[in-house]
């Protein structure tokens, strides 16, 4: 999938100098997610801090219409139904962490965010907004005293998604027939929410996008 080759390229950057790699986080309900990142950090030798999708840190929950919708449309996609899966089966191994070895997404984002310096991090989204959606509702907690809200305002300096409407979806008849002609990410595999109010939230806090 084309989310391999993008957290190859982040990796290569890091590993150039380009950028600083602070993390990466999942945001999809798949338990080998979290390995694949894992992964590519032994592949690169690099110690890039891994966040998991988890069911019960995400606010409001994944439905499980919307987890189904998930692997129907990898099965769609995807020469493999469960490429992440198969990516910890060929490549994995002890030293690979899981799931339940990290912290879920939105720990990670608190975490990461609080430790930074002011307009500092340009956050990066590859993928759907559940994580955004739940980060804005989180308040404060050990990681810091500022909500969700204020802690994006405060510590990015810009965001920066792959995502939209390039140019017109609905040329792909599996869109027409699943998504409402909506881009990949942005459909959010039927969560129609999720996008609208994470881009609304940050597009008022002024940041560029």
């Amino acid at each position: 999938p084309c989310d391999f080759s993008t957290i190859s390229m982040l990796h290569e950057y890091h590993e150039r100098g380009m950028i600083n790699l602070m993390g990466v986080m999942g945001v999809t309900p798949d338990p080998f997610l979290a390995s694949t990142f894992d992964i590519y950090n032994q592949i690169y030798g690099h110690d890039i801090p891994v966040g998991a999708y988890r069911e019960d840190a995400l606010r409001p929950r994944i439905s499980e219409a919307i987890r189904a919708e998930y692997y129907n449309a990898l099965s769609w996609a995807c020469r493999e139904p469960d490429p992440n899966r198969i990516m910890f089966e060929k490549f994995g191994n002890s030293e690979t962490r899981r799931e339940a070895d990290v912290l879920d997404s939105v720990e990670m984002y608190r975490s990461l965010l609080a430790s930074a310096p002011d307009d500092s991090v340009t956050i990066y989204a590859a993928g759907q907004l559940y994580n955004f959606e739940s980060l804005l509702l989180t308040g404060p907690d050990g990681f810091s005293p500022l909500s969700g809200q204020a802690l994006l305002q405060q510590k990015v300096c810009r965001f920066v998604f792959m995502g939209g409407y390039f140019p017109d979806s609905s040329v792909n008849p599996w869109y027409r027939e699943h998504t409402d002609d909506a881009e990949w990410n942005w459909w959010g595999f039927g969560s129609r929410n999720t996008t609208r109010v994470s881009l609304d939230a940050i597009v008022a806090m002024g940041k560029p996008v």
